[in-house]
């Protein structure tokens, strides 16, 4: 840089500029938040997540979960909830 400087190729500007862009570094990735207000306005829903792109499935496999956990049934994922309400239905 104080070579383009010296040769008349960078102006004062263009070098704090540059100067500014290195020392910035690379932007860490926002966080995937998942927003949904129903149409009558009874709530607010909000949900993020720590990391940038989260499929459709990836975020219904865990709003299952947290029902999962409000409901009382564990902390379980959503195949093993399958598995115990089908256990649950047969021991009745």
């Amino acid at each position: 840089m104080f070579q383009r400087i010296l040769q008349g190729g960078l102006t004062r500007d263009e070098a704090r500029r540059e100067r500014r862009e290195e020392q910035a570094g690379p932007q860490r990735p926002q966080p995937f938040i998942f927003h949904f207000e129903p149409q009558n306005d009874a709530f607010k829903f909000r949900i993020q997540f720590k990391k940038s792109h989260v499929s459709r499935d990836e975020l219904i496999l865990t709003l299952r979960e947290i029902l999962s956990q409000l409901e009382g049934t564990g902390s379980g994922t959503s195949e093993e909830t399958e598995a115990n309400s089908a256990a649950d239905s047969t021991a009745a």
